[in-house]
């Protein structure tokens, strides 16, 4: 039986033959949900606007190229406005209110808030495309720098960040803005509409607003980079009190930082004291090492948040560890591998689990079902 007829009989057994199949077939077919609008600038229709649709989420924050957004832009679903500046396309109604954006290279985006309609979608939207303000300025950049090498970034949280060069004097103006909050940022490289990881976070989730966009108003915002230089993080790393002699170090960015590289690692001398040299930012101290010896000899990496600024920056955290003594529930007999993440999650932190040599029956010790867990990670 060919590949082909193989599929067809799984989804319908009964059709084995031609012969067999029914003469005719009722489907039903039920509209896809549409979003149906028309896009104006002062009463008149605007022909060739790019739409896209915004979906809001409640419980985290995406995160582009260090900007929070306010929304994920569905990038599948795209229209162009007509002559008659109309525009129609399909929506994913999963979400019962939506951002509908309209952007052309002669305004602000424009951008109106939208409630679905369950298995319809929405008619008669409107998006007004307005002129926009202007926000302009002074770069101050990290000493040495060129500022005709940085970037001054903007984003509203729309997904569409916008950007410019400053002239030698460090003065630069950014236009066509649409009115409302911006954040206004230097950077070394210019920003890339990706989303490269999400916040949940109270504190990650903060747009961090710094400027005020109104309808043809310029407004102004310096921004100062001068901190963002080389930072030397003199640290030292604790177990128990005692220095957590050859251990390894590394640092693992949280948010874009000026002038990126290759992140130094560093090995613990017999102090426990190390020194890495990184850009000014937010980072995690990744420390990688062993706890016990014998049988309960696991290797942990502790993770702790710092904050880079200033040219110098004393650093130093001790990490407590026990021992976890208790019985085994039935769900737990079969420990393997795949299992780690899950108990990751369980374990409370600052506990050392130790190993042992596999689970035999319900109510054994602990550490008799730590085999395959040879790591975790400790955040606190």
């Amino acid at each position: 039986m060919a590949y082909d007829q193989v599929l067809a009989h799984r989804r319908h057994p009964t059709l084995d033959t031609p012969e067999r199949a029914p003469t005719s077939r009722a489907v039903a077919l039920e509209p896809k949900p549409m979003l149906r609008g028309v896009v104006v600038r002062g009463g008149s229709q605007v022909s060739g606007a790019r739409i896209t649709v915004g979906q809001r989420h409640a419980e985290f924050v995406p995160l582009e190229a260090g900007f929070p957004l306010r929304m994920f832009i569905a990038e599948r679903d795209v229209a162009m406005s007509d002559a008659e500046g109309r525009f129609a396309l399909p929506i994913d109604d999963a979400h019962v209110e939506v951002s509908v954006l309209a952007r052309s290279g002669d305004y602000a985006t424009g951008e109106a808030m939208v409630t679905l309609v369950t298995g319809h979608g929405a008619d008669g939207v409107v998006v007004e495309l307005t002129g926009g303000g202007a926000v302009e300025g002074m770069l101050l950049p990290p000493p040495g720098v060129n500022p005709r090498t940085l970037v001054v970034a903007a984003s509203r949280g729309d997904g569409f960040p916008v950007w410019t060069r400053p002239d030698a004097g460090g003065r630069y103006r950014l236009e066509r803005l649409t009115p409302g909050p911006w954040r206004i940022e230097g950077r070394d490289r210019e920003p890339a509409r990706e989303v490269l990881s999400t916040a949940n976070r109270p504190e990650e989730m903060q747009f961090r607003w710094n400027v005020d966009v109104r309808e043809g108003v310029t407004a102004h915002c310096d921004v100062d980079m001068r901190d963002q230089g080389a930072v030397a993080l003199h640290g030292r790393f604790l177990i128990d009190g005692a220095p957590a002699r050859g251990w390894r170090v590394a640092l693992e960015l949280r948010e874009p930082v000026f002038g990126r590289a290759e992140l130094p690692t560093a090995t613990l001398d017999d102090a426990g004291r190390f020194v890495l040299t990184a850009p000014a930012g937010r980072y995690d101290v990744q420390l990688t090492g062993t706890l016990g010896a014998g049988a309960a000899r696991a290797d942990v990496t502790a993770l702790r948040e710092v904050e880079l600024r200033g040219p110098r920056l004393e650093w130093e955290s001790n990490l407590t560890t026990g021992a976890l003594r208790g019985s085994v529930e039935p769900s737990l007999r079969c420990l393997r591998a795949r299992d780690r993440g899950t108990l990751r999650s369980l374990a409370a932190p600052r506990v050392h689990w130790p190993r042992g040599r596999g689970c035999r029956s319900p109510g054994s010790a602990f550490r008799g079902c730590m085999a395959d867990l040879r790591t975790w990670r400790d955040r606190s």
